[in-house]
């Protein structure tokens, strides 16, 4: 397995590298860049995955556009961040949980999947407030 790690800030690269090296995990590259346009070939990942952060994107489309484009044909995409599930937003619980962290308040951005998506799941997890969608290219 090759793995390529991306990320907008420098100091996060740099602590997943050294994260990498102390842990003995191999990896084949690492680039600061802007996830809405990423500096790969398309159709060349396997698995393309994004956790936390596409919530704060300002082009969430062009982001998801981006993983679509470099996941290879018949590949898995999957990204997820804070947000609590639909049917709680209005109970009690729902209303405490994103009281107690403003960040749960935030939706999937389904409106954003590409239309020619395969198998698309959408689950929510961490006692309902974290999402992951995932789906095949």
């Amino acid at each position: 397995m090759k793995i390529h790690f991306q990320d907008a800030s420098e100091e996060m690269i740099s602590y997943t590298v050294e994260s990498f090296i102390k842990d003995e995990i191999s990896f084949e590259e690492c680039n600061v860049s802007n996830a809405s346009i990423l500096p790969y070939q398309s159709d060349i990942f396997d698995c393309v995955i994004h956790f936390g952060g596409i919530n704060y994107f300002s082009e969430k489309k062009l982001a998801i556009d981006e993983m679509h484009r470099v996941c290879k044909p018949k590949g898995q995409i999957l990204f997820g961040d804070e947000g609590v599930a639909p049917w709680l937003r209005k109970t009690e619980y729902g209303k405490m949980m994103i009281l107690n962290n403003s960040l749960w308040v935030a939706q999937p951005p389904l409106e954003f999947i590409p239309y020619h998506t395969n198998n698309f799941n959408l689950r929510f997890i961490l006692e309902n407030c974290f999402y992951v969608c995932s789906f095949f290219k």
